[in-house]
């Protein structure tokens, strides 16, 4: 019991010490001005894997926080601690001039672990949407040798910490 606490306790000093480094810059889509940005896909590696099919997995290899039942199917001696890193590569062209950008980011970060037989728990930090884009344009004033330049730009988006305790009767 006590060495639950003290892992929870770690598990939750990590939580949030990564926040800063979720909400770094983890797109370059200049769409992601609008509404809340560039929606993150919720599933983890197997799940993403098989297109976001974590729904319907109870797998007791891996932390699913999109399945809380699965929670408990994890062996009473595991504990399973999930991090996933992504990168992305876009390339933006628009009358003939073209942008390559090369990103990458700490995306999640989740564990798991029994605290009696047929009861579980997992709790993490999971990115809800993404912001990031930087554009702009020059023109030249009428009448003058002078440009005017715009640039428009923002970083940062959503993330959610999520727990959910899970029980198997049978």
């Amino acid at each position: 019991m006590l060495r639950s606490k003290k892992v929870v306790a770690l598990f939750s000093a990590l939580i949030l010490s990564q926040v800063s480094l979720i909400a770094q810059n983890n797109t370059n889509s200049p769409y992601t001005r609008f509404g809340w940005g560039q929606l993150a896909d919720p599933s983890f590696g197997a799940g993403k894997a098989m297109g976001g099919i974590g729904y319907g997995l109870r797998n007791n290899k891996q932390v699913n926080p999109l399945n809380p039942a699965s929670y408990s199917n994890v062996d009473s001696l595991t504990f399973m601690l999930d991090i996933g890193v992504t990168a992305q590569m876009s390339r933006f062209e628009q009358g003939g001039t073209s942008t390559k950008n090369i990103n990458g980011n700490l995306e999640y970060i989740a564990m798991q672990f029994p605290i009696h037989k047929k009861l579980a728990v997992s709790i993490g930090l999971l990115p809800v949407s993404f912001v990031g884009y930087e554009y702009g344009s020059s023109e030249k004033v009428d009448g003058s040798d002078v440009y005017a330049t715009q640039v428009f730009n923002g970083t940062g988006g959503l993330s959610e910490v999520y727990g959910g305790i899970s029980y198997k009767p049978f």
